[in-house]
């Protein structure tokens, strides 16, 4: 939903998401379920485990969400950085 309000994703294409959604999930045994339970999200990364996983056809404009997701911050690092360099040009 909200990647609709902000125009990032058409509304059409929703379900065919949920449905390469449902896929990819019904895949993971596939693919290997150990991979996902043994994921060290301080060693490994989390796009190259999606790309691996989501690079056929078939997850095609899954993936490109899943792209879409992984781009937003999830911090606040460049504006705190920003505010720091703020700081130094007061001074």
């Amino acid at each position: 939903r909200l990647l609709v309000n902000a125009e990032r994703i058409k509304e059409e294409e929703c379900d065919t998401l949920l449905q390469q959604f449902a896929m990819f999930l019904d895949s993971i045994p596939v693919f290997g379920s150990e991979r996902f339970a043994n994921f060290r999200s301080a060693e490994d990364r989390v796009d190259t485990l999606l790309f691996e996983c989501m690079a056929n056809e078939s997850y095609k404009s899954l993936f490109s969400v899943v792209k879409l997701i992984l781009i937003l911050s999830h911090r606040q690092e460049t504006v705190e950085r920003g505010f720091s360099v703020k700081k130094e040009v007061e001074v």
